[in-house]
């Protein structure tokens, strides 16, 4: 689900850190910044879009995973919300579909939903730009 907790974004990033035995100031070195400007940052998970870009090229990951916490099938999904429903409503389903997996994508738009506009928009791009 859609979420832009700087706490989340502390530990994604904390993580990808970690698993690739990369330091604060190595990754401070690759964004231009101080190590101490870096520690901050990272302590809060208030990395703007920019540096959120920056890191998720460092480590080979979607920018959208590290902001969001969404892997690239849950913004498929979402493409083929906007498909259907042109974003304005949720789509229907019918009964045959497995009423389990509708939660889960109801629970994706709604979280979706409850971004502000900025965070929404720069998603829309992105999946317009992917052509899903």
């Amino acid at each position: 689900m859609f979420s832009v907790d700087g706490e989340l974004i502390k530990e994604r990033i904390c993580d990808f850190r970690k698993m690739t035995k990369v330091t604060q100031q190595e990754l401070a070195i690759y964004l231009g910044m101080k190590r101490g400007s870096y520690q901050n940052k990272e302590s809060t998970g208030t990395f703007d879009w920019e540096q959120i870009e920056q890191i998720a090229d460092f480590f080979n990951v979607s920018p959208f995973f590290i902001q969001y916490g969404v892997e690239e099938d849950e913004l498929r999904i979402l493409a083929k919300i906007f498909r259907e429903s042109s974003g304005l409503h949720q789509p229907t389903y019918t009964v045959f579909d497995d009423l389990n997996e509708q939660v889960e994508i109801s629970k994706l738009y709604v979280s979706f939903l409850n971004l502000d506009q900025i965070h929404q928009k720069r998603i829309k791009r992105y999946i317009e730009a992917q052509n899903y």
